[in-house]
């Protein structure tokens, strides 16, 4: 064990210290593929021709409509999977709650109604269904099957860390084109810079490393000329001042006064901001999604509980947008008109369940893995996003989305553990 941190797990021996032969590595393969998936889901995002910081042809495969980049990642994470079920031995000797944990099922479901939803929806003629987003949800479960299945998966955060930066370098090139006056990056981007520096903000808690993180994501919302950039590093930033004042003077009353007080300023800091600046800003027109916002809810509305089960179309006419057909801007309100609140539970149970544990082993802060404090900021930044933007809808980033939600559900693992070691050791020293 780690003596400075006790709750990563032990990094097995090379083949060369053990005196073995140095051959094929199914742990390392299955690393390097996850990396590679991760970095190609941010790296293809900017890679459109309506991106002008990439000249050459359209080789963007996320398009909201195309399977490849849905099927590329599944691809991909499911070999890593693999791989490490071969370097197990006995991958599925573990608890079955070990491998099917609450907020993984809701994820499951989940796609399997969106999976037969769409593929009924198809078969009666609608080409714009859910389908592409029910293969990308299949990232989730194989996500977190990689780290059920690694045996280092400190090293597999680490693999994470270095695909989500590739990812990021392209992302922040296109918000600085963005400003400059050309076509760059979207908000619904953001979720991978995101994780990137959330990761990087929590597993090296230095100031000579936090400042430049801080002054990158800042920078990024606000030269990205949208709106919804300045509300989202409001909310990046919430967590983190969370996460500071609950270290600096423990799961304390005063420091629940502390972070209300904070909140509250953070809140109305970000509103000051986004008053100020949204005249200067040249998108983020608040009619069009208004209007998809309203369409979607009174559409909930019609069916309540289990919406459209996904047999409906992913866009919808938009008369600000004169014969086109697009997406409703804000997930949540997407996930209730087509699967009503039973999908919403489901999402909301898959992808905040790190927040829960989290709030409901306060006590316990100083347990928390710096990788889970990591997933639920991101998750927590993606939120924001997806209130505006069709996070979900956007393929290559939705898979990012999923990884972070299933790193962040296998860490809770990791967290109980390190609360059940605490315990233990305060019970035998009574």
């Amino acid at each position: 064990m780690n003596p400075e941190n006790p709750f990563l797990a032990p990094r097995p021996k090379s083949a060369a210290r053990r005196g073995g032969r140095a051959g094929f590595q199914p742990s390392l393969a299955a690393e390097v593929v996850f990396a590679i998936t991760v970095a190609v889901c941010g790296v293809s995002l900017v890679l459109s021709k309506y991106s002008e910081i990439w000249p050459g042809p359209d080789l963007r495969l996320g398009t909201s409509e195309s399977l490849p980049m849905r099927l590329l990642a599944v691809a991909g994470l499911g070999l890593s999977a693999l791989l490490f079920a071969v370097a197990d031995g006995h991958p599925f000797r573990r608890p079955l709650g070990r491998l099917l944990p609450l907020p993984l099922v809701c994820l499951i479901a989940l796609t399997i109604l969106v999976l037969f939803g769409s593929i009924q929806s198809r078969m009666a003629g609608n080409t714009e269904s859910f389908f592409t987003l029910g293969m990308g949800l299949l990232a989730a479960p194989l996500a977190y099957w990689c780290f059920e299945l690694a045996k280092d998966r400190d090293r597999l955060v680490v693999a994470m860390l270095i695909g989500l930066g590739i990812g990021t370098v392209p992302i922040l090139a296109s918000s600085v084109a963005r400003f400059l006056g050309t076509d760059g990056a979207f908000c619904e981007y953001f979720p991978v810079p995101f994780a990137c520096a959330a990761m990087i903000w929590f597993r090296w808690p230095v100031l000579a490393v936090r400042i430049p993180v801080a002054v990158l994501m800042v920078g990024m919302c606000v030269l990205s000329l949208k709106k919804t950039g300045v509300i989202a590093c409001g909310a990046l930033a919430l967590p983190v001042l969370v996460d500071a004042v609950i270290v600096r003077f423990g799961p304390t009353r005063r420091a629940g006064m502390i972070i209300t007080g904070l909140a509250l300023l953070l809140i109305a800091g970000t509103a000051g901001i986004f008053t100020v600046m949204s005249d200067s800003y040249r998108s983020g027109a608040m009619g069009f999604r208004q209007y998809s916002f309203e369409f979607a809810w009174h559409q909930f509305l019609r069916s309540p509980l289990w919406g459209e089960c996904y047999q409906g179309s992913s866009t919808i006419i938009n008369p600000y947008l004169t014969g086109n057909r697009v997406a409703v801007h804000n997930d949540l309100l997407d996930i209730m008109r087509q699967g009503g609140l039973i999908a919403l539970i489901a999402f909301v149970i898959g992808t905040l369940w790190p927040l829960w544990i989290m709030a409901r082993h306060l006590r316990h802060w100083a347990l928390v893995p710096p990788a889970l404090k990591a997933m639920a900021t991101a998750m927590i930044g993606s939120y924001a996003i997806m209130l505006f933007n069709p996070v979900l809808l956007t393929p290559d980033v939705a898979v990012v989305v999923w990884v972070v939600a299933a790193a962040g559900i296998w860490h809770c693992h990791q967290f109980k553990q390190g609360i059940t070691a605490q315990e233990t050791a305060t019970w035998r020293t009574r």
